[in-house]
């Protein structure tokens, strides 16, 4: 097997073990896309046949993905499954695209079996956009459509000259006193406390 120079893919002394699924992948700075055939290799008069999988044997697209949490180095995001295609959901794919870091939209994630996932290894106090697709023996998805924007957090600067041992005593030597709490409205209390 070999890839040609224009994209093509060539199989040379053809037996009955290269016989199935085959997906080509297509990918720019706006996402990806890909193409599957299945190729059945026939003993006795060995001829080829290939079948073009139908758009609609492919997922459909998941749910817009929800950001459940935010560090400096990681989004923990959350979605639902799209319409199934000629086969089960195997997957998820993860993609993000920030502009302070790329250009184009990176795979952050593979072969994610839930429908939650915590995307690790960003960088902080950067804003980025999240997309998810469905895999199923057939190929990939569509995009779901893009996540809110999400900043992760900064890192602060820790504080100069603080001696944390003498806060931590003089914070254990206050008192506070919680008063009952007082109802305004059906909607709305007031909280009071002294030192």
């Amino acid at each position: 097997m070999s890839l040609q120079e224009l994209g093509s893919l060539q199989i040379k002394n053809i037996k009955l073990s290269d016989s199935g699924i085959y997906t080509c992948v297509a990918t720019s700075s706006s996402g990806e896309t890909s193409w599957s055939a299945f190729l059945e290799v026939k003993e006795s008069t060995a001829v080829i046949v290939t079948k073009n999988y139908d758009e609609n044997e492919l997922p459909g697209p998941p749910s817009k993905p929800q950001v459940t949490d935010v560090t400096k180095n990681s989004v923990s995001l959350s979605w639902q499954p799209g319409m199934t295609g000629a086969s089960p959901v195997s997957s998820f794919v993860i993609e993000a695209f920030s502009q302070s870091v790329s250009n184009s939209w990176q795979t952050v994630a593979d072969h994610v079996k839930a429908t939650q996932f915590t995307v690790k290894g960003l960088r902080p106090n950067t804003i980025y956009l999240f997309m998810v697709r469905a895999v199923n023996s057939q190929g990939l998805s569509d995009p779901s459509p893009m996540s809110d924007p999400v900043r992760t957090q900064d890192i602060s600067p820790p504080a100069q000259g603080v001696d944390h041992r003498h806060v931590q005593k003089e914070l254990g030597e206050v008192i506070v006193r919680l008063h009952n709490p007082v109802v305004l409205s059906p909607t709305t209390i007031q909280v009071t406390w002294t030192r």
